[in-house]
């Protein structure tokens, strides 16, 4: 059977479990277990995936950092520095309109899941009385959540793509950097610029209340800023990098008397549907290995009539919007890119990395839209479009930008 045919059916399968509420790691794993009746039944081929997933280094690093990036989240929050944080940062910056974007924005580099329902009461306490429709909170607390993933060493499908790449962390953000200003500032233009607020009485935060903040601001921000050192600048693997900083900064809370018990933090952290989930995705990946399907579909793109990033562009988009999640793209495609000659690859899993976050940004199987919308109580239809135009206008930027200086 046509490798493409095969592709419609996994994917048109895998569309339907996911709106059945079925994770996506399960939902892949169907999807490859179709590759697998249609194009090469046999045991052995379902035995050399297991053992290729069981002894690759990659499957270990992935694991490993995923879970260090739990341990340090509930280090974050149930020390209370995670809070203190969002009362300096809120005491610090002038203006309610760049707060209202800084926010979501800077709660972003720590991701974790569903974390817009974080976020969304800040923005929600920013925006009171100031006459704001809903709609437009949503999409704020939604968008700028997120406009950090394009270069934070933290997000699992950076680390998912980097690691199936065999490209270093830091390569990737160097190379994808400038997107983040640029989705930062097309935010701006359409969801900030057009609010109109009235000053409210400013209320007084008692100098050592301040203080202590500030301490939580740091706290926080050391660890991001550490792993970013770690991985970018020395080149540690992820696991490595993120165990390093968990250990410190237990010890580190420990000294200053706000330490969580080491219990509640490292098996806190044993998150099964996560393990099971990172299995589905390199399992799947194994499967179009073995099965010959990712040659067959690389040559399919080598033979299209567009140009290959214009292909990559449109598939990240189309798998984002699918599955509301990177990992499902990331995962799909980073292996066809390695595996597609004649190109910078970096430029291509930047096309990836891009335009699958761009396809997440206006879906509604998106767990962080569904929070947006259910907080604020919001019209799903009215939010969309001006996440939509956001979207839109970030991604005319960014194709003209690509295409004139990397192709």
């Amino acid at each position: 059977m046509n490798v493409f045919v095969v592709v419609m059916i996994a994917m048109v399968t895998m569309v339907w479990l996911l709106r059945k509420h079925w994770p996506v790691g399960p939902s892949l794993l169907v999807a490859g277990a179709i590759f697998w009746v249609f194009l090469d039944p046999s045991v052995g081929t379902l035995g050399t995936c297991l053992y290729n997933v069981g002894i690759k280094p990659q499957t270990y690093d992935l694991v490993g950092a995923l879970y260090f990036v739990v341990c340090l989240e509930i280090e974050m929050n149930k020390s209370g520095c995670l809070n203190g944080m969002v009362r300096y940062l809120i005491a610090k910056i002038p203006s309610l309109r760049l707060t209202m974007a800084i926010m979501p924005a800077f709660l972003g580099l720590l991701p974790s899941i569903g974390g817009a329902r974080f976020s969304a009461p800040i923005v929600d306490t920013l925006a009171r009385n100031q006459g704001i429709a809903n709609e437009r909170l949503s999409a704020i607390n939604f968008w700028f959540r997120h406009v950090f993933e394009y270069t934070s060493p933290l997000v699992p499908s950076m680390i998912l793509t980097c690691t199936l790449a065999g490209i270093g962390i830091g390569e990737l953000i160097g190379h994808v950097a400038w997107v983040v200003v640029l989705a930062f500032a097309c935010g701006w233009i359409v969801l900030i610029r057009p609010i109109r607020t009235h000053a409210e009485e400013s209320q007084t935060i008692d100098p050592n209340d301040l203080r202590s903040y500030r301490r939580d601001f740091f706290m926080c921000l050391v660890p991001i800023a550490f792993a970013f050192v770690l991985m970018v600048g020395f080149g540690l693997k992820a696991s490595v990098a993120m165990g390093l900083v968990s250990l410190i900064s237990y010890v580190a809370l420990r000294l200053l008397k706000r330490g969580v018990p080491f219990k509640r933090i490292y098996l806190g952290a044993v998150e099964w549907r996560l393990l099971r989930d990172i299995f589905c995705i390199v399992f799947f990946i194994e499967l179009l290995e073995q099965t010959g399907a990712l040659m067959q579909i690389v040559e399919g793109f080598r033979a299209a009539p567009l140009p290959i990033p214009v292909i990559i562009a449109m598939c990240s988009f189309t798998i984002g919007v699918l599955c509301g999640t990177s990992q499902g793209p990331c995962a799909i495609l980073t292996p066809i890119a390695v595996a597609l000659p004649g190109f910078e690859l970096l430029d291509l899993v930047g096309i990836l990395v891009v335009f699958s976050f761009a396809g997440i940004m206006v879906t509604p199987t998106h767990m962080c839209m569904m929070i947006s919308l259910d907080y604020f109580k919001s019209d799903f239809f009215r939010m969309l479009r001006l996440c939509f135009i956001t979207m839109n206008l970030k991604m005319l930027v960014f194709s003209s930008i690509v295409w004139y200086f990397w192709f």
